[in-house]
């Protein structure tokens, strides 16, 4: 397992962490605060979120991705006033063939 993409969104570290060899991916986030959510997205509209429930990190639960540019790792802010000063998105982070960082904002 690696990671795939990594950006910092406002405070919190945001990874996208890809493991070949279960052909899965999974969003990281660390530095948070309770209430942040990580969310994955995969192959074939299936995305996957938990939001920390205590201390300052979470992972989310993994989805199908054969190479790590077949997902791509969003994060959202448990401060729903900073939610809407967004414009409603998540932030996000993929890895593309070209070995890139893509940063985007993910739908809700």
């Amino acid at each position: 397992m690696w990671t795939a993409a990594a950006e910092k969104v406002d405070e919190v570290h945001l990874e996208l962490r890809h493991s070949p060899r279960c052909g899965a991916a999974w969003a990281r986030i660390t530095e948070g605060r309770v209430g942040d959510t990580a969310r994955v997205e995969g192959q074939h509209d299936h995305s996957a979120a938990r939001a920390i429930t205590y201390d300052r990190d979470t992972c989310s639960p993994m989805v199908e991705a054969p190479y790590p540019a077949a997902a791509r790792a969003c994060t959202s802010p448990a401060d729903a006033t900073h939610l809407v000063a967004a414009s409603n998105s998540w932030a996000s982070i993929s890895f593309r063939s070209s070995g890139r960082v893509f940063f985007e904002a993910c739908s809700m």
